[in-house]
């Protein structure tokens, strides 16, 4: 968290938003956006400095990251589609931003994997560690799957498991300390508990701390009929802790042991805490040029800053 006062600053902005005109953000990587708008078109787009370009490839599929490919320089994507035998068959490809190729296809994930089984970006945001991609899945799918970390390898392209010290919905993965860290919330005791990988290696865990929240605090600021929403976002195990009632809208600062520390309320603007990081920058990337050097009209998401 920063020690100076939050500011709220757009990113995107629209002039023509609404509910069935809507967008997905699906990644963030080095200061670049990878997003869909409702039409189920995928633009990379870079915020600070304007640019954008159209990734038609990506068009009906399911993205599980945006990574930078450190022996190449190049940013790719992996993502999952139909495989044209049956609406359940699901194959995993990887797209160079910068090839003027095609998509690759590397497969089925996992072969213990069912086939419908995909990891979409925009629910669980993959940890980038050692050049690989970290998920963990919960409960939400098959029984051998079940508290398990699926890990792919960018350099290798291939998929393998780790085992994680907890089986849960509400569990997420977070970097801190150059190693990887799961946050658990037990939504029905108020308790988060933050595990950190000890031993990369041989996947040994150790529980780093548990807090409860202070709901009374919290209460003394939002109505009886908020639905709280709780999130760890840093390496200290500080949360922000989102609120929905009927007319407000809020934002909450908790440290690790669940005292609260700062609110932030906008009238009428509704708060959703993505989980991305993302960190401005103003490198140009030549992707985003255009092969004839005409100027490129400014998509609909940078017309409203």
């Amino acid at each position: 968290m920063r020690p100076t006062p939050a500011v709220r600053r757009p990113v995107l902005g629209f002039k023509d938003y609404s509910p069935r005109r809507g967008f997905t953000i699906h990644a963030s990587c080095d200061g670049l956006l990878l997003l869909s708008l409702g039409n189920h078109r995928f633009y990379l787009c870079n915020p600070a400095t304007r640019q954008s370009c159209a990734l038609p490839d990506l068009t009906g599929c399911n993205v599980a990251a945006l990574y930078p490919h450190r022996p190449s320089g190049e940013y790719r994507v992996l993502y999952s589609k139909h495989s044209g035998r049956s609406s359940d068959d699901r194959v995993y490809h990887v797209l160079t931003v910068s090839s003027s190729g095609g998509p690759r296809c590397i497969g089925l994930p996992l072969e213990n994997a069912p086939r419908h089984w995909f990891v979409p970006a925009c629910q669980h945001q993959p940890v980038l560690l050692h050049d690989c991609l970290h998920w963990h899945l919960g409960r939400n799918c098959s029984d051998s799957l079940v508290g398990k970390v699926v890990v792919f390898d960018t350099v290798l392209e291939s998929f393998r498991l780790m085992q994680s010290p907890i089986a849960s919905r509400s569990v997420h993965l977070l970097q801190m300390d150059g190693t990887l860290g799961i946050r658990h919330i037990d939504h029905a005791a108020t308790m988060t508990e933050l595990w950190v990988l000890r031993d990369y290696e041989m996947e040994g865990w150790s529980l780093k701390y548990r807090a409860e929240l202070c709901v009374a605090d919290m209460r003394e600021h939002i109505t009886d009929r908020c639905i709280l929403s709780r999130k760890v976002v840093s390496e200290n195990g500080d949360m922000l802790v989102t609120g929905s009632p009927s007319l407000s809208y809020h934002l909450l600062h908790c440290d690790s042991n669940g005292k609260l520390l700062e609110k932030y309320q906008w009238q009428g603007v509704a708060t959703s805490v993505l989980g991305l990081c993302f960190k401005e920058s103003l490198i140009r990337h030549a992707f985003f040029q255009r092969k004839d050097g005409s100027r490129v009209r400014v998509p609909r998401f940078f017309r409203g800053l």
